[in-house]
């Protein structure tokens, strides 16, 4: 049975752990690039979204789709080193492919409302990466610090000034981050 190498970005990374935890055995690898365990605050994992900004953001998305994804992907390079440029080359992306549907939305929403994926986390047996932006507003950094903590044999890169999308906005930082996380080497 061959074992995969998982890379994971925001949702993508709860969707690399699930996996990572029904297949362990076919997982070699995991790396979590601006992603968390829990995308939803609570009193034992604060290092994320408020339940009332993302419920704001669901029923925005129902009301008025256009205007609530731009503004999701705004987000997603606010407060990085040259947030214009990097919206104006997301947005040009988001224009030039298909729109995704209602019900795709939703069920991310629902995902990311529900997954609490701590404790898998704490008990992966596979070699785990995690590369986190500084100025990440959708994914505070110190959930990439608080994953550490939990799993400390993780091989964490945080990139001073990058946002939500670092392998956008710094994609050679973020190259070199990733091949330090695919190495063969120990974890530090």
């Amino acid at each position: 049975e061959t074992a995969s190498t998982l890379v994971g970005w925001s949702l993508g990374g709860m969707i690399a752990l699930e996996v990572a935890r029904r297949y362990p055995k076919r997982v070699a690898r995991i790396v979590l690039v601006a992603s968390t365990p829990q995308f939803v605050a609570n009193s034992d994992w604060p290092h994320a979204l408020s339940t009332e900004t993302l419920e704001n953001f669901a029923v925005a998305l129902e009301t008025d789709y256009e205007d609530t994804m731009r503004r999701f992907f705004a987000l997603q390079v606010k407060g990085g080193e040259e947030e214009r440029a990097m919206l104006r080359v997301l947005l040009q992306r988001l224009d030039a492919r298909p729109r995704p549907g209602p019900r795709i939305l939703s069920a991310g929403l629902e995902i990311l409302r529900n997954a609490r994926l701590q404790e898998h986390v704490r008990t992966l047996t596979c070699p785990l990466g995690v590369i986190h932006g500084t100025r990440d507003t959708l994914v505070p950094v110190e959930a990439a610090y608080a994953i550490k903590t939990i799993y400390p044999c993780a091989k964490l890169r945080v990139l001073r000034g990058a946002a939500h999308v670092p392998f956008i906005s710094h994609p050679e930082s973020f190259a070199s981050a990733l091949e330090e996380c695919l190495n063969d080497e120990v974890h530090d």
